[in-house]
Parts: structure tokens; sequence; C-alpha cells
């Protein structure tokens, strides 16, 4: 791919000592990114907001512009493949003046690799990232019930600017979201 941002490429070890690859999305991660979202727990899943489906994976891949968003995935080799075991990215506002500022981050890492470290590398990577494009701010909504990513963006220097009561639905009940900040 003659755009692949190769510059956005870091190798991360992880508590346990498992090696991480983080590079952008590729049009050839559909099936690994498939394989990922569909395996994650329930409870994961419903901080993804639900709703993800095969097609909606393969969207991800297609037409991948690194401009307006940046897509970012974990990789690791376990024998005898390799495995996206998260994916985390950026959302730019180019078009709009008024927000071109600013980014909106998103994350999920898949509940095998859940508390070895790989949120923060991933959240700390991204956040190099926007630092060199020049952003002055990256926003993340996260569910309040969801403590442990709560903590881990406090962790990396998120600080709370809202609670969006109700925000989310999922299993019969709604939930409240934080909106959490970190400024340039």
């Amino acid at each position: 791919m003659s755009n692949y941002p190769r510059e956005y490429e870091k190798i991360v070890a992880l508590h346990d000592g498992t090696m991480v690859l983080l590079r952008p999305e590729l049009s050839t991660d559909t099936e690994m990114l498939w394989e990922m979202v569909s395996s994650l727990s329930n409870e994961s899943k419903r901080f993804l907001g639900g709703g993800v489906t095969r097609k909606k994976v393969a969207g991800w891949t297609r037409g991948i512009n690194y401009n307006m968003v940046l897509p970012i995935v974990g990789v690791i080799e376990e024998k005898p493949k390799t495995r996206i075991v998260a994916i985390a990215s950026l959302r730019f506002f180019k078009g709009f003046p008024a927000f071109a500022h600013k980014a909106e981050y998103g994350i999920t890492v898949h509940d095998d690799y859940q508390g070895k470290g790989l949120g923060a590398e991933l959240t700390r990577h991204m956040l190099e990232i926007a630092q060199k494009k020049g952003l002055k701010k990256v926003t993340v909504h996260v569910g309040a019930e969801n403590k442990w990513a709560v903590r881990m963006y406090e962790r990396c220097g998120f600080k709370k600017e809202a609670t969006l009561a109700n925000e989310h639905f999922a299993d019969g009940k709604y939930y409240d979201n934080y909106v959490m900040s970190i400024f340039f």
C-alpha cells in the first residue's frame, strides 16, 4: 500500500512479556478484526455499543482514509497464526475548521489481553500520534460503570469533562457515559 503510514508502527511489551506490534489497520485485516470482535465477551461487546456485524467490520477495512480516521491495531504472533487483539482509532474533524484542533478516541482490547497493559500502551501511542499531528485535544466517551477503563484513561492523563446521563442502552438498562479529554 503506497500510502501506508509506517511512521505509526511501534512494538510494545506487555506486563507478561508478550510483544505486540501496533500498526495501522489494513484493508486485508477484515478476517482478523472479525475474529477479534466476534470472540469478545458479552461484557466487552456491551461497551462497544452492540450491533457489530461481519458487514460492519468489512466496512471498517474498505476504503480506509487515514486522514479522516486513523485506526491502529495491536497484532500478536500466536503460533501458528497472527492475531489482532486490540484496535484503537482517532477520528479527525478536518472538514470542520472549528473542530480541526481535536480528535475523538476509541479503543477495544480483547478480553484475553485485558489487564496486561495493552490498553495503556495503545492509548499512549495514539496520544503521541495526536501530538505529532498538532492536535490540542483528544476526547473519549466511556461507560461510567467501566471502572477499569476510566482508571486507565485517568492514568494516561485524561480528565472527566462531563457525565452524559442514560447515554447508552444495553441489557435492558440505560447507562451513563463520561466524556473524558486530554489537552496538549
